[in-house]
C-alpha cells in the first residue's frame, strides 16, 4: 500500500499559459511590479522596472480586464506620487490600492534604510483610491 507522500509525486500538474498583448500606448514590459486582483476579471499593476530602455523604475497604475482583454492607464491628478519602486508589496481593499515599501536608486530615496549596490529600501505606505483615479 502507497503512503500519501508517495502517491502525491505521481501528481502532474498543468496550468495554461495564455499570451495577453502588452504593447499598447505607454505600457512597456516590466519586472518588479505588483499585482492585485479587484471585481474578479480585473487586476492593477503598480510600478516596476522597464521602460524602453528597460532601466526605467514606475510608479505608475495600470488596470487590466480579462473579458476585453486590455489595459487601461489609471491616472490621477495630483502631483503627489510615490517614487518609482521594484519589490514592493500591494493590496486592494474598498476600492483601495496599498502600495508598501520596495526598492528604488539611492539617487531617488529620501529616507534610506538601506544602502546596496545602489539601492534603497522605502518605508512608506501610499493609498490609492480608485474613485479618485481616471
Amino acid at each position: 500500500e502507497q503512503t500519501v507522500a508517495m502517491r502525491n509525486k505521481n501528481n502532474l500538474y498543468l496550468f495554461v499559459v495564455v499570451l495577453l498583448p502588452y504593447l499598447i500606448s505607454g505600457f512597456t514590459p516590466r519586472m518588479g511590479m505588483s499585482t492585485t486582483e479587484i471585481q474578479g476579471d480585473k487586476i492593477l499593476l503598480f510600478g516596476g522596472i522597464g521602460g524602453l530602455d528597460e532601466r526605467t523604475l514606475q510608479n505608475d497604475v495600470w488596470e487590466y480586464t480579462f473579458e476585453t482583454n486590455s489595459w487601461r492607464l489609471l491616472e490621477s491628478d495630483s502631483d503627489i506620487k510615490p517614487v518609482g519602486r521594484i519589490w514592493h508589496s500591494a493590496s486592494f481593499s474598498n476600492d483601495k490600492l496599498m502600495i508598501m515599501g520596495g526598492t528604488t536608486t539611492a539617487a531617488t530615496c529620501l529616507s534610506c534604510n538601506y544602502n546596496f549596490a545602489r539601492s534603497c529600501t522605502l518605508d512608506d505606505i501610499w493609498v490609492f483610491h480608485l474613485r479618485m483615479l481616471n
